[in-house]
């Protein structure tokens, strides 16, 4: 077999893997309907479309966002569990997709596929649909390629369009935005800080890259997230969106859900199966977030600049189209 038709057959296996991972997510479409998480998020769409607005006229503690998207979804087609559910396998294979492009940056395609496979699977397998965690890792992950790609080409349009996503987060899932844009932050400001280590500059001017990073971070997200929930703030009121989106979850659905906390050593010779589970879904996600926290600090602490970089950002940048720099592929 000659060199082209080897290269031929590894494409077409490389597109048959994405194809794959796509069919399989709607594997599990015609599961049985969650009749009340699922049908809540549903009827809120509808009442949205019906005119209703959230947290004044009923009552929930998610972002509004996913609640205006399907209510969107439903003024183009007829509002059916079946159009839900399809928009919502759709948003999980842009998962997907984004998980392979993260990888893809830090690796070679087909070892990108890796991750790829394996949340394909998790998400194949699980039968919770239009659920907004979903919508809002996928908007944390568009937030996690923008960064990276700023931090491969140092242009602060990137730094931007990682707000922009963060605001997107925000709307879907308030506590996801919040969460992302401390790590995003926390990252940006690392960065800066070493890149203007290098310069022989008093500490207010090493300062200033920070500053002017976490500016351009909060000016996309504010874009995107503010004026929505300005609007839905003037006809609910403050105090109503404070009690909804944030006293209500961190204290009383908190107490509700409380359970105890299986021991970090467990004793494995007595441990039953329904035991195991809990200590896996508990401690198994903690060790891979612990993991990936030290494997990133030490990348961006250790990662080498270019000495072409190692000065101050400039003041001035230019925006020519997104597309044209985005070398993923």
């Amino acid at each position: 077999m000659n060199q082209a038709k080897r290269t031929l057959l590894r494409e077409i296996l490389f597109i048959a893997l994405f194809v794959f991972g796509f069919l399989f997510l709607f594997s599990q479409l015609k599961s049985p309907a969650n009749l009340y998480d699922e049908g809540l998020v549903l009827v809120n769409a509808e009442r949205i479309r019906h005119g209703e607005l959230p947290y004044r006229d009923f009552w929930t503690m998610y972002g509004p966002g996913y609640f205006y998207a399907l209510a969107a979804l439903f003024s183009i087609v007829e509002p059916t569990m079946l159009a839900a559910r399809l928009f919502d396998t759709l948003l999980r294979f842009l998962l997907t997709i984004e998980v392979y492009l993260l990888a893809r940056h830090m690796t070679s395609r087909w070892v990108a596929f890796v991750p790829f496979v394996f949340v394909t699977f998790w998400l194949g397998t699980i039968r919770f649909y239009s659920y907004p965690a979903f919508p809002a890792t996928a908007a944390i992950l568009l937030a996690a390629l923008a960064l990276a790609r700023y931090l491969r080409a140092r242009r602060e349009r990137w730094l931007f369009a990682t707000g922009l996503a963060l605001g997107l987060t925000a709307l879907l899932r308030l506590d996801f935005g919040g969460y992302a844009a401390l790590g995003c932050g926390l990252a940006v400001a690392l960065y800066a800080l070493r890149r203007a280590s290098d310069e022989v500059l008093p500490w207010r001017a090493r300062l200033m890259p920070v500053v002017r990073a976490e500016l351009i971070i909060a000016a996309g997200a504010l874009l995107v997230a503010l004026p929505l929930y300005a609007y839905l703030t003037a006809a609910a009121g403050l105090a109503t969106i404070y009690e909804d989106l944030v006293a209500f979850p961190a204290t009383v659905f908190r107490a509700m859900r409380y359970l105890p906390v299986p021991p970090l050593i467990p004793d494995f010779r007595r441990i039953t199966g329904a035991q195991w589970n809990d200590w896996l879904r508990l401690y198994l996600p903690l060790a891979t977030y612990a993991a990936a926290i030290v494997v990133a600090l030490r990348w961006l602490w250790l990662r080498p600049v270019p000495a072409q970089d190692r000065r101050l950002p400039s003041p001035c940048y230019s925006w020519p189209s997104l597309a044209r720099d985005w070398g993923w592929w």
